[in-house]
């Protein structure tokens, strides 16, 4: 599997540029003479250049070093984001689809339930609770994209305990009976190992997703905004969303050309790599294609 890894051009080209995208978040904001936080109006909407190479923003911050900056909360968020997803999907797809009638039932009607709920209107009423009580905005948006990955884990829940069940009904599972393994035992030796591939690439791709939602939780208002006094690191979501009111889309193009193509060669990244493993992982896939 890993030598056709190395030979497949998605993987290659997905993880290529992903630690591009890594290197530069780590190293340019440590690297680069401006800081994110430098605020010069004399500065503001300057065109890319030798000495701003993305140009400036409406509060004449270096972009290039924002944008960079900005990637290592994006990224943050799509870590805390996946762990809870793959946690939770994983674990009860594997109880649902390894445990009796009743356990199957009880947790299959569960996640039924959690995947009813429409996400955004629950962000959005979320987030107007929470600045009821004052929560920090920068808070609040770590939390929102913590419960959208809680309540999006059905779809990683489906894919796990279908797979599951495909596992148990196999000939060499039912051999284990015979060996006398216990339920911990079979999971441990025969389930699991089979579902790596399967909770692997269903994170990647989840990542991917979290970099979009990102965006429109900062277009729905749950997030924070940047101001001249400023005590928060900008993300990709919070600069694109400052652009609206000042006709960037004609006069300073990049304003949003920039943290938008950051956003997608991220995502693209991504989902080459989780397509890419997916073949890897199952040749087949590769030959049906």
């Amino acid at each position: 599997m890993f030598g056709r890894s190395f030979k497949n051009p998605l993987i290659l080209v997905g993880l290529f540029l992903l630690l591009i995208i890594v290197f530069s978040v780590i190293l340019i904001p440590m690297l680069s003479p401006y800081q994110w936080s430098d605020v010069d109006g004399t500065m503001k909407y300057q065109a890319p250049s030798s000495e701003h190479w993305f140009g400036t923003t409406r509060l004449g911050q270096d972009l290039f070093v924002n944008i960079w900056q900005g990637g290592r909360i994006s990224l943050a968020l799509a870590l805390i984001g996946v762990i809870p997803y793959t946690i939770i999907g994983t674990l009860l797809g594997i109880l649902s689809g390894a445990g009796n009638k009743k356990v199957d039932f009880v947790v299959s009607q569960f996640m039924t339930f959690i995947h009813a709920f429409p996400l955004l209107p629950l962000i959005m009423i979320l987030g107007i609770g929470l600045r009821q009580i004052e929560m920090e905005p920068f808070q609040i948006l770590f939390l929102s994209v913590f419960i959208y990955s809680v309540f999006s884990t059905p779809s990683l829940f489906k894919v796990i305990r279908a797979e599951t069940m495909r596992i148990h009904s196999e000939e060499y599972m039912k051999a284990t009976n015979i060996l006398g393994l216990n339920r911990w035992a079979k999971t441990r030796n025969h389930i699991f190992p089979n579902l790596a591939s399967y909770v692997i690439i269903s994170s990647l791709q989840f990542m991917a997703h979290i970099l979009i939602v990102e965006l429109l939780l900062f277009f729905i208002g749950v997030g924070y905004s940047t101001s001249a006094n400023q005590s928060r690191p900008p993300s990709w979501g919070n600069l694109i969303p400052n652009i609206r009111g000042d006709n960037a889309f004609k006069e300073y193009y990049w304003t949003w050309f920039f943290p938008i193509s950051a956003i997608a060669l991220t995502t693209v990244s991504l989902r080459l790599l989780s397509e890419g493993l997916r073949v890897a992982f199952d040749p087949k896939a590769e030959r049906a294609n």
